[in-house]
């Protein structure tokens, strides 16, 4: 099934107004506020590359989105699938670029780190990571109970893979948990 991570920038402000518009797209399967050069992070699925087309053009369309950058999965790659998208605890998408033609080898140290690191939160966790065509090669998606395990993990585990060149890092905006 097509799918696609999508970079929103946004008018300052209007990510509340944006990520409302956003759940009313069938095809946008979860949605985040992130810190970084970017506003949002989508992640849009559909039947068909048409129907994944159409969608990104809906959300291009919102009032308020000044402008996009749509990576497409590679299918066949040796993707490890997000099991769900959400925005609840400390989570980063890393956005890598690698030497040219060397996907494979850094989704294989990648693989080699998400089982290192284990499924523990307390450790920091890989919990997906894809190919994509586009202006990056590789999407990574780090989670950790602490913004401090989080940088701890990206900086020294993920930046550091043989093959990495560069790496920009979207921290998730985790809205304050409101008083009853």
């Amino acid at each position: 099934m097509p799918t696609a991570f999508v970079l929103v920038n946004n008018e300052i402000g209007a990510e509340a107004d944006v990520l409302k518009d956003l759940k009313k797209i069938e095809e946008v399967n979860g949605a985040c506020p992130v810190y970084g050069v970017y506003d949002i992070i989508y992640r849009v699925k559909a039947e068909t590359m048409d129907k994944l087309k159409k969608a990104v053009t809906r959300v291009r369309r919102i009032d308020k989105v000044r402008s996009t950058l749509t990576m497409i999965i590679v299918e066949g790659a040796a993707n490890i699938e997000l099991d769900t998208f959400e925005c609840k605890q400390p989570t980063a998408f890393v956005l890598v670029n690698n030497e040219i033609g060397a996907e494979a080898d850094v989704l294989k140290d990648l693989k080699t780190l998400k089982n290192e690191l284990g499924d523990n939160p307390n450790n920091g966790v890989i919990s997906g990571f894809y190919a994509v065509y586009g202006v990056n090669d590789i999407i990574v998606i780090v989670k950790a109970k602490t913004m401090d395990k989080l940088k701890e993990v990206i900086t020294w585990q993920v930046r550091k893979i043989d093959k990495v060149r560069s790496t920009t890092t979207l921290i998730v905006v985790i809205e304050p948990q409101k008083q009853k």
